[in-house]
């Protein structure tokens, strides 16, 4: 399944305060996901997210209501960054009343584990229909962010730098309290997973895997945008701690959440060699249920990161949908078009249910 170890690699130096503040606004081996590495494209991932749905009617009204108090609490927030400062940042923080962000823990694909300095100003403040801004001297005025109908998830794009460096992804899940997760909660399911790699190895990726009683993961599917495959196999043993942190010992430094309603988890990791790095942005979605079309009525936002080598072969969109239960409709605006089009690849999360 996966390629040979690799020895440690020169990781590309970044300056902290805005590694921190892009994932607020936001020896490894290659994961079992990933695929063989593509260099020369420039592709997308999208999150498409609920963001209002009612519990009636012939089509979903439009939520709104959202406060400030949908944000404060603790939050696990993931970060994908694309281009030549191509990582993942992995990131823990808590977020007051008044919306002050206090962050309580970081790593990044590199390994650094640095914090804000003292006197980090940044600010999350959210308006009444789920937009979500990053005000605060260290705020980020690119980053768009939309929280669920559940208020438990949240998803953003955005960028760094002055001129542009790279392009990042976001997936917010916030630690609800009394909420607790087990080893139940990851075994015995099937999924379906997307994913999208940045670097050197720019693709999408989807597949199925299933994990069996002990949490053991093995992919029976794999395909990529460069049309290679890969053996299904063992990938590793999927773990999960009580505030839904999940691990995959696959060598890659595999990590991240599960959503609050338990049917989704959010993975980033890195792939590649120690020059040719490929951080990779992964959603395994759980399978084995039944849907209908009704599931898709109701009001969407999206967010879409172009993964390209540069910055003029990458973008982020943002734009909001209504979807009925006849037919579905294609984005409503965007806030910024991307230099260039190419292939896409679905990574959205299904719509949270009510309590989720």
């Amino acid at each position: 399944m996966a390629r040979p170890r690799r020895a440690e690699g020169q990781h590309l130096p970044r300056d902290r305060l805005h590694r921190v503040r892009a994932a607020l606004t936001a020896a490894r081996r290659p994961g079992p996901l990933g695929a063989c590495r593509r260099r020369g494209r420039r592709l997308a991932a999208a999150l498409l997210i609920l963001a209002g749905c009612s519990s009636g009617g012939s089509d979903p009204a439009p939520v709104t209501g959202f406060t400030q108090a949908d944000l404060a609490g603790d939050w696990d927030i993931l970060q994908l960054a694309t281009n030549d400062a191509a990582g993942w940042a992995d990131v823990v923080v808590r977020i007051a009343a008044s919306g002050q962000v206090t962050v309580l823990s970081s790593l990044d694909d590199a390994g650094d584990t640095g914090l804000p300095p003292t006197g980090f100003d940044l600010k999350a403040l959210i308006a009444e229909h789920g937009t979500v801004r990053l005000a605060g001297a260290d705020g980020d005025p690119t980053f768009h962010g939309a929280m669920t109908a559940a208020r438990t998830l949240l998803f953003g794009t955005g960028q760094e730098g002055a001129p542009v460096v790279r392009r990042n992804l976001y997936a917010w899940r916030k630690r609800v309290p009394g909420l607790t997760y087990s080893a139940a909660d990851l075994a015995g399911r099937s999924f379906a997973f997307h994913g999208l790699y940045a670097g050197a190895g720019v693709r999408w990726t989807h597949g199925a895997a299933s994990t069996d009683a002990a949490g053991v993961l093995t992919v029976g599917e794999l395909h990529a945008s460069d049309g290679v495959g890969m053996d299904p196999g063992a990938a590793g043993t999927l773990s999960v701690d009580a505030a839904g942190v999940v691990r995959l010992d696959d060598g890659a430094a595999t990590r991240g959440v599960m959503a609050p309603e338990k049917n989704a988890v959010f993975l980033v990791h890195l792939s590649g060699d120690p020059t040719a790095r490929e951080p990779g942005f992964l959603v395994l979605q759980r399978t084995g249920r039944t849907f209908a079309q009704a599931d898709l009525a109701g009001d969407w936002a999206l967010h879409l990161v172009y993964s390209g080598a540069s910055v003029l072969s990458s973008g982020w969109n943002t734009a909001r949908s209504r979807s009925t239960r006849a037919a579905r409709s294609r984005s409503a605006r965007s806030r910024t078009a991307p230099a260039r089009r190419c292939c896409r690849a679905s990574a959205g999360s299904r719509c949270p249910p009510a309590g989720g």
